[in-house]
């Protein structure tokens, strides 16, 4: 093997780590910061986050052009949760209506392989209690538990009707459909609860092996 081959695979393996390890770690990190910052406190302490979020970010940023140097151009993705809890965050800006978010548990790096797929069902349950619901009240509550990862959309509006939880579609969307295949494609349970005037709750179950990244 030549000198050059030998420093490439190098730099791989010290890209690989940076990734596996420092990035995941200030990511998980960001997403835990992004969550408390929206939950009720003085404004202090609100404004002292939300300047831990921004150094957070700049971290993430910075791990990314450092990977993406060593890896050629490689760089990795920035983690769909996040992107999540910040479109909830620009909304709020923009909107004036809040998603309450809330984490549970020891929050844990999750694997990218179901990322996406969590993050697209947690999305479609946002979008539809804001379009659908009229509710007064939304959250976002994810927890991670020992044995498995478990995220909850939750809404206090005008709730499903029964028929439409029993073809699993609504006329015209078929955003309920899309969900549970998702949910089938990652092994994860996946259940509404819902009836007119008691609001909807949507849960996602996936099991720690497949949501959580292996260390």
């Amino acid at each position: 093997m030549t000198r050059t081959r030998i420093r490439e695979e190098e730099r791989d393996r010290i890209a690989r780590d940076l990734h596996d390890t420092l990035l995941q770690s200030i990511q998980g990190l960001l997403l835990t910061l992004q969550a408390i910052s929206r939950q009720p406190m003085e404004e202090e302490t609100r404004q002292a986050l939300v300047r831990a979020v921004a150094v957070a970010r700049r971290a993430v940023a910075d791990s990314r052009d450092k990977v993406g140097t060593l890896r050629a151009g490689d760089a990795p993705p920035v983690c769909p949760m996040i992107l999540l809890l910040e479109e909830l965050e620009a909304e709020s800006s923009t909107t004036g209506k809040d998603t309450e978010v809330v984490l549970e548990g020891h929050v844990r790096e999750l694997a990218w392989e179901v990322t996406e797929e969590i993050v697209a069902i947690l999305r479609e349950a946002l979008t539809n209690a804001r379009k659908h619901a009229q509710a007064s009240r939304i959250a976002l509550r994810v927890s991670f538990e020992k044995r498995h990862l478990v995220a909850i959309v939750q809404d206090d509006g005008v709730g499903i009707g029964s028929h439409v939880l029993d073809r699993g579609v609504r006329e015209g969307h078929f955003g309920l459909v899309g969900m549970r295949e998702r949910a089938r494609r990652i092994g994860a349970r996946f259940q509404i609860a819902s009836a007119p005037g008691e609001g909807t709750t949507v849960t996602l179950k996936v099991r720690a092996k497949c949501a959580y990244l292996r260390t």
